[in-house]
């Protein structure tokens, strides 16, 4: 079983034309200049690259922290696996991974077609990624852009960047963020 590596860049890595974005379990890289959006569902955070004419976007990435999580990360694997096909995914890719500081991961690229606001249909690549912390949080990192203009380079640059960061401890009666 082959297993790949990302979040192996520090916070001095990051990439030139990227900004950095810390969240209370994350830290990520994404492209200087891209809309942030915070929602409270499900603690969600969204990258939103330019808006394209056929009704999408040069590129997305969504962090969406699932809360906790006590089974097995090959249980939401397995569940990612079983619905794709419904969903019409095309798994391309399917392999665990290393993330910096996190218990476990799992990466799936799939491919699929999307109907745009515009009414055009547009071949998608995702980069799919499942992450497993030491306290048992899973979070999800999603990297998605039109498949024939896909920036391989920047979706890479992005997924190496995630990092899970639990440095808190108990003082006391409150937590206190050691980094």
């Amino acid at each position: 079983m082959a297993v790949s590596a990302c979040g192996a860049a520090g916070a001095g890595d990051r990439p030139s034309g990227f900004e950095e974005y810390k969240g209370d379990l994350y830290r990520v890289d994404y492209p200087a200049g891209w809309l942030v959006r915070e929602t409270d569902e499900r603690a969600t955070v969204e990258f939103n690259g330019p808006d394209r004419k056929d009704g999408t976007r040069d590129g997305e990435v969504r962090i969406t922290d699932w809360g906790d999580w006590n089974t097995a990360l090959r249980d939401k694997a397995m569940q990612f696996r079983t619905a794709a096909p419904r969903s019409g995914y095309r798994i391309e890719e399917d392999v665990p991974v290393i993330v910096n500081g996190a218990q476990e991961a799992h990466r799936f690229v799939v491919s699929y077609d999307a109907r745009t606001v515009t009414g055009a249909k547009v071949r998608m690549r995702m980069t799919d990624t499942f992450v497993l912390t030491g306290e048992r949080v899973l979070l999800e990192l999603v990297v998605r852009a039109p498949k024939e203009s896909a920036d391989l380079e920047r979706t890479k640059k992005i997924v190496d960047s995630f990092q899970v960061k639990e440095e808190k401890a108990w003082f006391g009666f409150e937590w206190l963020d050691l980094d």
